[in-house]
């Protein structure tokens, strides 16, 4: 059965915190021979980098979707191209595009790496999306941006353009406790506190070496416009609106390191208590080297899915994770992810059955 409309298949009353998803680690970074035009493949941005370690995906957002992947993860860089053309009477050279990479060292255009897919194209994949799948919801994290003004010019065009502001998510809620019904059709998109600071009327910023005393400068008020707060989760703070994540990252390119510290991190979850205000990431991947090769191997991160989900099922019950991120998204990779929420019980006594055989 496809994956493109599993959502469909669950009670829309559900709120988001009792769902587990399948996500997209560095979602925009990939290679799609069936995408027209550009953004078919990653760039890498200096020739000692190699494309493998760089590319984290098979497939655009779009397609990443149907396999059902509902969470990618985004950041976004500047690329430089080449332009010869008058801006306001100013003779223009160089043209700087939001775009999605994969990088080493998180500046402006990254060191390190390499460019995926647009910002333009990733984000008109996800509406294209849920255009076409009323049932569905995708979310878009935008994290390591640094290059906010450029990254906004590019959201409220897409906004206030053709429609789009309809299938956008909108308004100030906390979307870990949102209802199913409530964001069906939409894209969320949510962004790290530094890039937030533009929805505020105004906001101060730091002055440079040169400058004397602070800088008031005026925001954009992009709330309205679909842009949402993302943070982490600290004990003992209330995450308020937009949406907070807990969860822990190995940084390893060791599998039993990922399997440990993934499965204290929805133990962690567990025990944060029952205020259902956050959800609980997973970082399920593994770093350095060949990304491919890493997810795909027999002992990799695609292969050890479902041990993982048995062991979080054995330890948790029903305190499960509610994002799994993973690289190389596919159905085979998404199925098990979504038999948790629909199948919980089945999925149960199989690992009854599993520990039975053991003993």
């Amino acid at each position: 059965m496809s994956n493109e409309n599993w959502l469909g298949q669950i009670d829309a009353s559900k709120h988001l915190y009792e769902l587990v998803i399948p996500g997209s680690h560095d979602a925009g970074v990939y290679r799609d021979t069936s995408v027209v035009g550009a953004h078919k493949d990653i760039s890498v941005k200096e020739s000692l980098v190699k494309p493998e370690w760089v590319r984290c995906q098979s497939s655009s957002i779009y397609n990443q979707a149907m396999a059902g992947s509902r969470f990618f993860d985004c950041r976004v860089y500047l690329r430089s191209f080449p332009v010869k053309k008058y801006v306001n009477g100013k003779l223009v050279k160089e043209q700087q595009v939001p775009t999605l990479g994969h990088f080493f060292r998180d500046t402006k255009s990254g060191q390190g790496g390499g460019y995926g897919g647009s910002l333009a194209t990733v984000i008109n994949d996800a509406i294209s999306f849920v255009r076409g799948h009323t049932s569905e919801f995708l979310i878009l994290r935008f994290s390591h941006t640094k290059c906010p003004d450029q990254v906004a010019n590019v959201l409220e065009e897409i906004y206030d353009n053709n429609g789009a502001d309809q299938y956008i998510l909108t308004g100030d809620v906390n979307i870990a406790q949102a209802r199913l019904a409530s964001v069906r059709g939409k894209v969320i998109m949510i962004f790290d506190s530094k890039f937030n600071k533009q929805r505020l009327q105004t906001y101060s910023e730091k002055p440079k070496w040169y400058q004397r005393g602070v800088k008031q400068k005026q925001g954009r008020g992009l709330a309205a416009k679909g842009m949402h707060l993302f943070t982490k989760y600290t004990a003992g703070k209330p995450p308020g609106n937009g949406l907070c994540t807990c969860g822990a990252f190995a940084n390893t390119g060791d599998m039993a390191k990922v399997e440990k510290k993934s499965l204290e991190a929805v133990k962690a979850h567990r025990d944060h208590g029952s205020e259902n205000d956050h959800l609980c990431f997973v970082y399920w991947q593994m770093t350095g080297g060949n990304v491919e090769q890493k997810a795909k191997s027999d002992t990799g991160t695609h292969a050890k899915m479902q041990d993982f989900l048995y062991d979080c099922m054995k330890a948790c019950g029903n305190a499960l994770p509610n994002v799994i991120s993973h690289d190389f998204v596919c159905e085979e990779s998404c199925n098990p992810i979504i038999r948790l929420n629909t199948e919980r019980k089945a999925m149960m006594s199989e690992v009854l059955a599993r520990e039975l055989k053991r003993t």
